[in-house]
């Protein structure tokens, strides 16, 4: 197997924040047993008999790879959160417009 690379997902050209994967990209080394034009039953050992096989081939894979990674809920909302204080909302009006706590607000406000 070649480099695996490992990329985040891109979507529209532009990178999309708090997907929980990436795509791996390679290639997988694979040996080619059978010839399509002489493939049959007993092809094979006649084949190996005659001569060994050295045929490899490359194989794209693609695979996505999941991240089980935890974001905690005050992160989550830091955005909409400061938003809304910059707008003027006061720390305990953000917690009752979001049902959240005013320690959740206090906590993204510290991002």
């Amino acid at each position: 197997m070649e480099h695996v690379q490992s990329d985040p997902v891109i979507e529209n050209g532009n990178i999309i924040e708090q997907k929980p994967y990436y795509v791996a990209h390679s290639n997988i080394e694979s040996l080619a047993l059978l010839d399509q034009e002489n493939k049959g039953a007993n092809w094979y050992e006649w084949r190996t008999q005659w001569v060994p096989i050295r045929t490899l081939s490359l194989i794209p894979v693609k695979i996505k790879i999941t991240t089980n990674e935890y974001l905690p809920l005050y992160q989550k909302l830091a955005p909409k959160i400061k938003e809304l204080k910059i707008l003027g909302l006061s720390n305990e009006n953000i917690a009752v417009k979001l049902n959240i706590n005013k320690k959740t607000v206090r906590k993204a406000l510290l991002i």
